[in-house]
């Protein structure tokens, strides 16, 4: 039988995957019903867009952070072909470095920012717009937790004697 850590460590791992789906399929049942409105009914839902709004900054930042989870994210190698292997090795630690830095200042700023957006309301539909920068923090932390992670592996594999390390000459 698995202990309630374990179960609440797997609903960690699957929520942004399921929350991306259940943002991506509202927008996507939005967009679809603005332009139905719009273009068929001449009947446009006013208060669609700044919901489409939400939903479109969500999903981005929740998106970006399971990207970086599988390690997904569009990178430029430009300069790394020419490290010598030995220190081409460190580049995931220092990518996941940068990263979890980075991270924190979204999850900081990102607060600050919700705060003070909180009485701050979108036009049509009143919605308070620090819900929007809610997803700052919200990623920030994924995007930390998962910085984490590759960190530690990151760690782990570098402390693996290597063919590279251990082979021809640098």
């Amino acid at each position: 039988m698995r202990s309630k850590a374990w179960t609440a460590i797997g609903f960690l791992r699957l929520f942004p995957e399921a929350l991306a789906i259940v943002l991506m399929a509202a927008l996507a049942v939005l967009l679809f019903a603005q332009v139905v409105g719009r273009n068929f009914m001449d009947a446009p839902l006013s208060w669609s867009q700044d919901v489409i709004h939400i939903l479109f900054v969500w999903v981005s930042l929740v998106g970006a952070a399971i990207a970086w989870k599988r390690r997904a994210h569009l990178h430029i190698s430009i300069g790394a072909e020419h490290l010598p292997p030995r220190w081409r090795r460190f580049l995931p630690l220092l990518t996941s470095l940068v990263a979890a830095s980075v991270s924190v200042v979204l999850i900081v700023q990102g607060w600050i920012a919700t705060q003070q957006n909180m009485r701050q309301l979108l036009p049509i539909t009143g919605i308070p717009v620090g819900w929007l920068y809610l997803a700052l923090p919200v990623s920030g932390t994924l995007i930390l937790l998962y910085s984490l992670a590759h960190l530690r592996a990151d760690v782990k594999r570098l402390r693996q004697p290597s063919a590279a390390h251990h082979g021809a000459r640098e």
